[in-house]
């Protein structure tokens, strides 16, 4: 979306509703997003460089979006991803069915972790939102109002509710 001219630069249609998305921190650029369906899809941006901005990209309608990889963790509605500042290899996604997800882009056929946070099936608490705090530590909340911080750290994941 170009704000000065108020008009559209690029659009790329997608076969699953997109809930989320998030870019990754290093280049080449590449993009995660999140859909109603349970899938986490990974992107690659071809774009050339802005002209004038370091590190931006100079979006227009011959912009690809070509997919690299589509993953399906959650079994139910992904709600939120995010990219590991820290760390390329690493994307959180968190759902409707009430598991924090740690995914790897270069392995997309299945979550390196997958973590129930808070009550579980069949009616689990849903996840809305998280954040990365550290390369190992993640803030999550859901629909019970509650946040929990999660250390991914070790093959057993630490999971605590964070005081109010």
């Amino acid at each position: 979306w170009d704000i000065a001219a108020a008009s559209c630069v690029c659009n790329w249609t997608v076969a699953r509703a997109a809930t989320d998305l998030t870019l990754s921190p290093v280049t080449p650029p590449q993009l995660a997003t999140a859909h109603e369906d349970g899938h986490v899809s990974i992107w690659d941006v071809r774009a050339a460089p802005h002209e004038s901005i370091k590190g931006a990209l100079s979006l227009d309608s011959t912009t690809g979006l070509p997919l690299n990889s589509a993953q399906a963790p959650h079994r139910r509605l992904v709600s939120k991803v995010a990219w590991c500042p820290e760390d390329a290899a690493r994307i959180a996604s968190v759902g409707h069915d009430g598991l924090l997800c740690i995914l790897d882009p270069r392995s997309p056929k299945m979550p390196l972790q997958s973590i129930q946070v808070g009550k579980g099936m069949p009616c689990p608490n849903k996840l809305l939102c998280l954040a990365w705090l550290t390369r190992n530590t993640l803030a999550v909340g859901g629909s019970d109002g509650k946040v929990h911080r999660v250390s991914v750290e070790r093959a057993k994941a630490a999971v605590e509710e964070m005081p109010a």
